[in-house]
């Protein structure tokens, strides 16, 4: 892991000294700053007690260093002044939010605090809780095939155009929870040896992956891949299968990043698929959105504040209807849509604002401030309750590598990040009182069978 953070750090710099002008010092000393926090964290006998802070971190350097990396090679295109728009305020608030985030974690690591109970610390469920999870997971996305007017239509769709606007709040909220049968599934993979179940785990692994990938997901094989090698690393003991894991990571980790970057450029016209994107990958992902949080974050700053907390409260709310509750925020990614990127105010398009920019948005440079340390003393909570849980059981693990994969997208938006920890949460306790009724009524059914013998 040390490697690893030596490794990034290095590429982050070399990419920044090619194409930031100006401004490498600060960027200079944000990656350094970050990569010493990410260091900290990962000098640790045992991973397992900081794992969380590790993907935290890694999705901070990795991600807003090529945001950084994005506006300077955007700036060269360009030539244009307003390109470096109040970017010096925006390297120094980088700069403090990185310490802003990493102070209340380091002040929770000396805490004692409980924990996580049965609800969440659940033993592997019963066999027809799996089934159903995965079978109702596979269902909702048949069909959305079927409404888009079948398969052939659905792969064609243009991006974000595969669902009619009229169903996309059913899909976000009950899709986005059932796709957490993805870090229930992991101990079965990588555990279970009952082969019907096993085969049927394997089986939606497989269709994730496909669905995500015709969707235009550029993480969806990136994700499922970092999540089944993290928990086998996380739950594996010896020392000579967790090398050949290193191994076998590494491979599957340029295979996550090839497809997405496959996946990214091609899915405007899935019809076209060209492996030739692949030619001038980089310049063509520094010329999309994907790493836009940067160049965004410069125009939100030349908005008011609204002094509100719409933003921070939008993960809570997400699930709510807005035709029933017109109070309902609307999310940053949104409002750059239609105030920055002439979209329709209508239109289901967002673009990553950064966390700073949302809480910006909500109360100033004051918003940024108890942002970023709320964020910190929320993952430190979750960090030291999974350290203080005592017979930590292997579904718990799947759940937390949840938790870990969702965390590095807290780099390019609050709202995002958050929203997936609360349908995780929804998830877990949907799997609790699932598997509790099926227990239940296998045991009444015992019951009875014992009285009428």
């Amino acid at each position: 892991m040390k490697l690893f953070v030596i490794f990034i750090s290095i590429i982050l710099l070399a990419l920044g000294f090619k194409y930031i002008d100006g401004y490498f010092f600060l960027y200079s000393v944000f990656i350094l700053l970050t990569a010493r926090i990410l260091w900290h964290f990962c000098n640790v006998k045992d991973i397992r007690r900081n794992i969380l802070y590790v993907f935290v971190f890694s999705g901070w350097i990795i991600y807003t260093g090529l945001g950084f990396v994005r506006q300077g090679y955007m700036a060269q295109q360009s030539m244009a002044s307003e390109a470096n728009n109040n970017l010096f305020l925006i390297y120094l608030v980088y700069i403090l939010s990185t310490l802003l985030l990493f102070m209340p974690i380091k002040y929770m690591q000396d805490k004692k605090i409980k924990g996580f109970g049965r609800v969440v610390n659940q033993l592997m469920p019963d066999n027809k809780c799996v089934f159903l999870l995965i079978f109702a997971s596979i269902g909702l996305s048949v069909f959305q095939i079927y409404l888009a007017g079948g398969w052939h239509n659905f792969v064609y769709a243009a991006y974000g155009q595969k669902t009619d606007s009229s169903y996309l709040t059913f899909f976000n909220l009950f899709s986005g929870i059932a796709t957490n049968t993805l870090y229930l599934i992991l101990p079965v993979l990588c555990f279970y040896t009952k082969s019907s179940i096993k085969i049927l785990a394997v089986v939606y692994f497989i269709f994730s992956i496909v669905m995500g990938s015709i969707n235009g997901s550029s993480l969806s094989i990136f994700n499922p891949l970092l999540a089944l090698f993290t928990f086998k690393y996380l739950t594996t003991h010896d020392s000579y299968k967790k090398r050949k894991l290193k191994k076998y990571f590494v491979m599957a980790l340029i295979a996550g990043v090839v497809g997405g970057i496959l996946i990214r450029q091609n899915r405007s016209d899935n019809e076209n698929f060209s492996f030739n994107v692949l030619d001038n990958a980089m310049e063509d992902v520094l010329m999309s959105s994907t790493f836009d949080n940067i160049t965004n974050l410069q125009k939100i700053l030349d908005l008011s504040p609204q002094g509100s907390i719409g933003q921070f409260i939008y993960p809570y709310v997400n699930y709510l209807p807005r035709s029933v509750f017109p109070w309902k925020p609307m999310e940053m990614g949104r409002i750059i849509s239609y105030k920055f990127k002439d979209m329709d105010e209508d239109k289901f398009i967002g673009f990553l604002p950064s966390p700073i920019g949302e809480f910006y948005y909500d109360f100033g440079f004051l918003g940024v401030i108890i942002g970023m340390l709320f964020v910190g003393f929320v993952l430190g909570w979750l960090q030291e309750k999974m350290n203080r849980t005592y017979n930590s059981s292997i579904l718990l693990w799947g759940y937390f590598v949840g938790l870990c994969i969702y965390s590095t997208i807290y780099s390019g938006w609050y709202t995002g990040c958050f929203i997936r920890f609360v349908r995780l949460f929804i998830f877990i306790f949907l799997v609790y009182c699932l598997n509790y009724l099926f227990r239940y009524k296998k045991h009444s059914y015992d019951i009875q069978r014992i009285h009428k013998t």
